[in-house]
């Protein structure tokens, strides 16, 4: 017994420590670090000076390229390195150490150490991103990924993204000011990309980019050159099912970075080895119990010195982590929380500031319950995590989460982007993860998949990069107080600034006439500590001249505000609208040739995609021209000075306008050239698009110019003319101007005019524009021939809503528009000219569901008053942009089941139109339904009577309630002479594959399905009225349901009919969902059980991947599928 007791007191002294590392400098997960900071590593034992080498010791960062070394500065236990370049503000920096580490008497570090810490941003950093979106590119197809590196080794930080729907991996140069170059391809091999992210692979010393695709479950990656050029495809594994995410790291702590992948079909988290120069081991499973897996990341989380992993899986709503023993072995999956509703994405980051790595999750739940949120848990050390803590739940499907941080305080903020609000939005932490309320970024990420945090521009702080997969966009948003671009002012003699200065704007044009030779740039700054240079007196040659202001600001970021100034040759009379980068009037590449509009020039607008929008502040020009098809608009804060005269012009079925919501100021005259339908075919119904015009003047300006136009009785001397309004009272017929005419053209009254060319002109009006509400009063004399209608029409010179003036509440008489109108015929009545076309008639009828959505500038039209008298109002809020015809038929219908049911024989056609709408009954619906105009059916035509509540109304518009789709009969009414042959059919429809219509005659006891054939039919006597045709909706017969197997299905596509079809025994009503890859619920439908093949219909899906899902109850069967 002595001897026993003799050895275990002798044991501590016999045994000598083991060779480790002992401290870092900084610490392990510490914040705030200086990007030039030295790294010092102590360990337990003197070490041996030539062991810490690049091959032994790795320093990497998640931005720039590969940090080396020389040889560090070594006492004793203690060894410095001083990396071969900065750190970027904000970047994660990576160390491992090796066992390949000695110690002076030759042995081995016993246990490979890794620690991480993160790199300060400037103390400045506002935290602000008033600049909105500054896009990249607009050419990735399903932007679904974006991350950031140094991948041509200039000292800037690149972007990277990934686009599903292009398949394609690509980057963007930075020249180190937040400007970036042309998409450059790296592949389109990709097939569905889901994720790109970057790492040294093959121990180069630059970045090489890795990918993670869905469609063909690869995991890839592509060797840079060190400047940018990219290698073939490399695949590491074909064997993800459903690849969807992908990092790199350093799991074996050999040195090199291995990767991870996260797939969601089989729930499998995996790594694989890399030997160090890119050759890539087999799959290594860490876990499959992670079904739907959505994203993986790594972080040291119990502190034990190697890189853990974490996942989260959308299915069964987990995020979890996997303990790593430092060689890359992993243990049983811990559980972190199954309450983030379908987790989606998740990060690592110390936001209490207590040293250990939190994790921070984001949920996109497609539940019922909705749960979007943010989310947060604590590590309460050793990797064991307190319960979920919310940071915001104002997130419609988040996507992404990241952290930075973004206001300088040296804490870690946290970000996040939302795909169905668009949105980007940060959220402040205290320093102790306590978070401030949400900080929208923007809301204009269509589809906001994707965000990561950097300093693009050089100045220190961090920028946000957003991929929006709707959009098909990356952008990024400076982080930039509203004064941080730091010129206070910036001007020039006898130049005007464009735009006018603003201290957020870094690049103006400016022009002068060719009498200015010279100029004084001049400007100061906002901030005592920012520096200045590049101002004073320039000459001017003829042509550009490019003069460049400098500003530094105290993060040590420089802002260049270039002027680019143009002296106009004195050959140059007028310069045109082109529109070819955007709608910026003060955009030089916007106009032919490239200068700003000055005062000395004349100006014309074309009909272009990009129309000009005038940007706040003063713009002083000689003429302006607004061709036909084209609009211009005068926002609020903006004035526009004409010294000269505004034309507008028009064809025959395309028109200018000008919205004038600032101020227009014209010295000359103001004109719109309203084209005019001739009198050989079929006259036309107008409007004075200007106001305070007599006829006179009308007649006789513009050297007689509608008196050689307008249609006359050729009388001499007193001509009559064929232009005149609708008068009420004894005639209910028009009026006829003549030579002694004294009348004044009134604002919102409308007018028939014709002129006498062969193909119609252009009747020119002069005025002044209206910016103000025109009401007109509108009469029912209840006797007469047309004792309800009234011709008015459109004041302004620019296109008016039809759903806006119909439901507008008049400020006279505080009702809608709508409700002024007789029940029956509350629509807008536009007169075609043509009764030859499918409708029939020359009416275009226009209400709430059917005809043209837009209302010509200066176009008359009538509409029917309800009561004796009343006021309808047109107000500028109506006004909207457009170029379309006057009346011409064909809204688009969106949402809403219709038919056109047309009837036709040898020489003439008529159609009715049927809707079925929320807002639609069986009775008379105002806005919805529509009778013929004044009640005359032509000899030939085809009508409809109200299911209910039928006084023998003509209907040319009838409107169901969407419940009625599925089981109504209609009352038809045909008009024909005897002898004809006569064809019904359907036009344009739209309703649900389930509902056929059928035409019922109940004189030859047929029932006709429209929907898969025409009824043709001689008539032996003329027809007239209703009572031998039905229209049939209905749906076929509900049948019951039984049991059904889940063990044997064939689920396929028939591509081009664009069809999923289930062949199997279905014994139980059954469910089918269609979820689209990114997991939101697309399709959903019931099966018949009573047949063998169920076809469903998949032309509302695009192209992708889907997995469709069977339901019954508990049980289900999945299966994945690809839509060509």
């Amino acid at each position: 017994m002595k001897r026993i007791v003799y050895l275990l007191l002798l044991l501590p002294f016999t045994i000598s420590a083991q060779f480790s590392v002992s401290s870092t400098t900084p610490a392990s997960n510490e914040l705030d670090v200086s990007v030039t900071s030295d790294i010092s590593i102590n360990f337990n034992q003197n070490v041996d000076a030539a062991t810490l080498t690049n091959a032994n010791i790795s320093i990497t960062g998640n931005n720039g390229i590969v940090l080396g070394f020389s040889a560090p500065i070594v006492t004793g236990t203690n060894a410095i390195f001083n990396p071969d370049r900065d750190f970027f503000p904000g970047e994660i920096i990576t160390i491992t150490i090796t066992t390949d580490v000695e110690n002076s008497s030759g042995t081995n570090l016993n246990k490979a150490f890794t620690f991480q810490f993160t790199a300060e941003v400037c103390l400045n950093s506002p935290g602000q991103f008033p600049l909105g979106e500054n896009t990249i590119s607009l050419a990735t197809d399903g932007a679904i990924s974006v991350t950031i590196a140094d991948l041509d080794d200039d000292g800037d930080l690149d972007i990277l993204s990934a686009s599903s729907l292009d398949d394609r991996i690509a980057w963007y140069a930075n020249d180190g000011t937040g400007k970036f170059g042309v998409q450059q391809t790296i592949t389109t091999s990709a097939d569905y990309a889901h994720r790109v992210t970057t790492a040294d692979l093959d121990g180069d010393g630059d970045i090489d980019v890795i990918s993670a695709s869905s469609v063909d479950d690869r995991i890839a990656w592509y060797e840079n050159d060190g400047l940018g050029n990219f290698g073939p495809q490399q695949t590491i594994t074909t064997a993800a099912n459903l690849a969807y995410n992908v990092i790199a790291s350093d799991l074996d702590q050999d040195g090199d970075m291995d990767v991870i992948s996260a797939s969601a079909f089989d729930g499998l988290i995996a790594w694989y080895e890399n030997d160090g120069l890119g050759n890539f081991g087999a799959l290594q499973t860490i876990t499959t119990a992670a079904p739907g897996a959505r994203s993986v990341y790594i972080a040291d989380l119990d502190n034990d010195g190697d890189i853990d992993v974490l996942s989260a899986s959308s299915d069964d709503d987990r995020v979890a982590w996997y303990e790593n023993d430092g060689s890359g072995n992993f243990g049983a999956q811990q559980t972190i929380t199954t309450l983030a509703d379908r987790a989606f994405s998740v990060k690592a980051a110390d936001l209490d500031g207590d040293g250990d790595m939190d994790v921070i999750a984001a949920c996109s739940s497609t539940s019922t319950a909705r749960d979007w949120r943010i989310t947060w848990y604590e590590n309460l050390g050793s990797g064991t995590f307190g319960p979920q803590q919310t940071i915001s739940i104002n997130v419609f499907q988040a996507r992404s989460v990241y952290t930075a941080d973004l206001d300088g305080d040296g804490d870690l903020d946290v970000l996040s982007a939302s795909s169905r609000d668009d949105r980007i939005a940060w959220y402040e932490n205290d320093g102790s993860g306590s978070f401030g309320a949400q900080q929208t970024v923007t809301t204009n990420a269509d589809g906001a998949w994707s965000i990561v945090a950097a300093d693009l521009d050089g100045d220190g702080d961090m920028d946000l990069i957003s991929g929006d997969y709707n959009g098909d966009r990356v952008a990024w948003y400076e982080n930039a107080v509203h004064d941080d671009r730091t010129l206070a002012t910036l001007g020039g003699t006898d130049l005007v600034l464009s735009p006018p200065f603003d201290p957020n704007v870094s690049s103006y044009t400016a022009a002068v006439c060719n009498s200015v030779l010279s100029t004084t740039i001049n400007a100061t700054v906002t901030n005592s500590g920012d520096t200045i240079g590049g101002t004073g007196l320039v000459n001017l040659n003829e042509g550009t001249n490019m003069i460049t202001v400098s500003v530094t600001d105290q993060c040590g970021g420089t802002d260049d505000y270039t002027v680019e100034v143009t002296r106009v040759p004195l050959i140059t009379q007028q310069i045109t609208w082109s529109g070819s980068v955007s709608t910026d009037w003060n955009n030089p590449n916007n106009w032919t040739p490239n200068i700003v509009p000055l005062e000395c020039l004349e100006i014309i607008i074309p009909e272009t995609t990009n129309q000009p929008l005038i940007s706040p502040g003063v713009i002083n020009i000689k003429d302006l021209n607004i061709n036909s098809g084209s609009n211009l608009e005068i926002p609020v804060g903006a004035t526009l000075n004409v010294s000269d005269d505004l034309n507008m012009y028009s064809e025959s079925d395309t028109y200018s306008g000008i919205i004038v919501k600032g101020v227009l100021s014209v010295s000359g005259k103001t004109k719109y050239h309203r084209y005019t339908n001739s009198q050989a075919n079929g006259n036309d119904l107008i409007a004075p698009p200007l106001s305070g015009q007599s006829w006179t003047s009308f007649l006789t300006n513009d050297a007689n110019h509608n008196e050689g136009l307008i249609y006359n009785n050729g009388a001499n001397p007193v001509t009559t003319y064929l232009f005149g309004p609708f008068e009420k009272g004894a005639t209910d017929d028009y009026i006829l101007y003549n030579d002694n005419s004294s009348e004044f053209l009134i604002s919102g009254k409308g007018y028939r005019s014709a002129t006498n060319t062969v193909n119609g002109d252009a009747l020119i009006f002069t005025g002044s524009i209206v910016t103000g509400a025109v009401n007109t009063t509108i009469i029912n004399e209840t006797t007469g021939g047309f004792p309800e209608w009234n011709l008015i029409g459109n004041p302004y010179p620019t296109y008016i809503d039809v759903n806006t003036f119909l439901n507008h509440v008049g400020s006279v008489s505080g009702v809608t528009n709508l409700s002024l109108l007789s029940d029956s015929t509350a629509a807008v009545y536009g007169y075609d000219g043509d009764d030859t076309d499918v409708s029939g008639s020359v009416w275009t009828y226009t209400n709430l569901v059917e005809g043209p959505t837009l209302i010509a500038p200066g176009q008359g039209f009538f509409v029917s008053s309800k009561y004796a008298s009343s006021n309808i109002e047109f107000t500028p809020d109506m006004q909207i942009k457009g170029s379309s015809d006057d009346f011409i038929q064909g809204r688009t219908i969106n949402n809403t089941d219709y038919i056109k049911l047309n009837a036709a024989t040898s020489s003439k056609s008529y159609s009715t139109s049927f809707y079925f709408h929320n807002n639609g009954s069986q009775g008379l619906d105002k806005g919805y339904d529509a009778a013929v105009f004044g009640g005359a059916l032509p000899s030939f035509s085809l009508y409809s009577h109200l299911v209910a509540e039928n006084e023998g109304i003509p209907m040319v518009i009838q409107t169901l309630s969407s419940d009625d789709i599925g089981n109504v009969i209609v009352p038809l009414g045909l008009n024909v002479n005897n002898g004809e042959q006569v064809t019904i059919s359907l036009g344009n429809y739209n309703i649900p594959d389930n509902v056929s219509v059928y035409l019922e005659d109940n004189v030859n006891n047929t029932f006709t399905r429209l929907d898969t054939t025409d009824y043709i039919f001689t008539t032996v006597t003329a027809l007239n009225g209703t009572g031998r045709f039905y229209l049939h909706f209905t749906t076929e017969s509900l049948l019951s349901t039984g049991e059904h197997n889940f063990k044997e299905f064939n689920i396929y596509t028939n591509q081009l009919g664009r069809t999923i079809i289930i062949e199997g025994n279905l014994t139980n009503k059954v469910d089918v969902v269609v979820f689209d890859i990114l997991g939101r619920e697309v399709l959903r439908q019931d099966l018949n059980h009573l047949v063998n093949k169920n076809i469903i219909n998949a032309n509302t899906l695009g192209s992708g991947v889907y997995v469709i899902t069977i339901e019954d109850g508990n049980r289900q069967y999945s299966q994945k599928l690809i839509l060509k």
